[in-house]
């Protein structure tokens, strides 16, 4: 698979890329001054002239697909063969780079031969081990997401560790931590990977469209699993109580002909790892409190993955799914209360073409017809919804400060609604692909 750039096309956009690399100016022989870029910005009007090629690649590789992939591949070439050293140089400056047009035509080839496809996978910890006891083997619940046992390396096509360097965690004289392939973390026998599949590019430090959209999807998995109660979130595992901060990672493999190379391993951000670390297993639906059923676990996961049999069509319960994780990333509740209603309102709203007041009469329609069963659940449920919103408004007019001792109430009526509503959606969206799945049948 490759982006099928033409003869001239590629030509054009090498005689841009070699105009440019001659005013690049590398940092501390680890990072590209991107004002020193700006140049070429000239490749990605080359594009435009090519309207349908030009959707396609963004399509695939994101916003300005050609400038991400050059800084970050040079980046890495860098990284990979100089020590950091204090200071600035033109690129042409370091020995590996006299060669200009030679690098310009390389990098422009392998621009070409995108995207490539990845296998970005991260262990859900040995805390939650009970919830994946019937999984023995990688298991997908999804064209792109699968469960993999740590224990399982027999798999041809599973990731295969790598021993585990000590100098991984080292802090290098840059104050960044070692990355990349020459320092990547051994599996974790005891727990369970989590393994999404991405086309695209993916550079160091999670740079590119496709690990943008693994974020999303990942968080928005993990949203889903807490909304349906098969996670709950512990606040007593915080972080800055804990012996030993937790550290996550992701792995990221690219498939090279069937076979699965290691490339980076990315540290997950502040505030993801804050909701992560906190993560356990929701027993408030088990009769059993000291054994968890496993099958209902996996119930519970395929339930969670039907949105990923088409991301597309169901982007909206997946960005949902993604601010109520996001909601519990703060210690400040109006914080997390702002973002449960922008969860509530992606699930139920559309574009305001009405005022703030018939809007909301809407969203608390929609919302009690979706979930309430009689007369009496609907005519609670708008109450809940008037009340959820009028605690946003004061909040947004008033200040965090006006609400602080009145809003656990509503907060509570909140999560509540968040919660429901996401399974009803679920519910939708599994009755659609089964009947689609039975419409191919027939």
């Amino acid at each position: 698979m490759t982006l099928g750039l033409d003869t001239l096309l590629k030509r054009r956009l090498a005689e841009v890329l070699e105009e440019t690399l001659v005013d690049i100016i590398v940092e501390n022989n680890f990072q590209i001054v991107s004002k020193s870029m700006i140049r070429l910005l000239m490749a990605e009007e080359v594009f435009s002239k090519n309207g349908p090629l030009h959707k396609n690649i963004k399509e695939k590789l994101g916003p300005l697909p050609f400038v991400s992939f050059i800084k970050s591949t040079l980046e890495t070439e860098i990284r990979n063969h100089y020590e950091y050293q204090r200071g600035k140089a033109r690129l042409t400056e370091l020995a590996r780079f006299n060669d200009i047009g030679l690098w310009a035509n390389k990098l422009v080839d392998q621009f070409n031969r995108l995207p490539k496809k990845y296998h970005i996978v991260t262990a859900l910890g040995p805390s939650l081990k009970e919830c994946f006891s019937e999984i023995d083997k990688r298991q997908s619940f999804a064209p792109s997401l699968s469960l993999i046992p740590g224990k399982y390396l027999i798999d041809e096509e599973a990731p295969l560790p790598i021993p585990y360097r000590a100098q991984q965690r080292q802090i290098g004289t840059n104050g960044f931590r070692q990355s990349a392939s020459n320092y990547f973390p051994e599996w974790q026998p005891d727990s369970t990977y989590l393994e999404f599949r991405e086309s695209g590019f993916i550079g160091e430090y999670g740079v590119g469209h496709a690990f943008v959209k693994f974020n999303i999807y990942f968080r928005a998995f993990i949203g889903l699993l807490i909304a349906i109660r098969l996670f709950r979130i512990d606040n007593r595992m915080l972080p800055g109580l804990m012996t030993t901060t937790p550290n996550f990672e992701h792995l990221v493999y690219e498939n090279n002909k069937r076979k699965l190379v290691p490339r980076f391993w990315i540290e997950t951000s502040p505030e993801f790892t804050r909701v992560f670390s906190k993560i356990v297993v929701d027993r408030s639906g088990s009769a059993n409190k000291s054994v968890y059923n496993a099958k209902e676990a996996m119930r519970k996961i395929a339930f969670a993955s039907f949105p990923f049999e088409d991301p597309k069509r169901y982007a909206r319960i997946l960005r949902a799914a993604k601010w109520f994780f996001n909601s519990y990333a703060h210690d400040d509740i109006v914080e997390s209360y702002v973002q449960r209603t922008i969860c509530l309102e992606i699930l139920l709203g559309e574009k305001r073409k009405t005022d703030h007041v018939d809007q909301t009469k809407l969203l608390a329609n929609r919302c009690a017809y979706l979930i309430g069963k009689n007369l009496e659940e609907r005519e609670k449920i708008l109450r809940d919804c008037l009340e959820v919103d009028q605690m946003r408004t004061r909040i947004l007019h008033e200040g965090s400060s006006a609400v602080s001792g009145e809003i656990h109430e509503a907060y509570s009526k909140l999560e509540r609604l968040c919660r429901v509503v996401i399974f009803r959606e679920l519910e939708l969206v599994r009755a659609s692909e089964i009947n689609k799945v039975a419409g191919n049948l027939s």
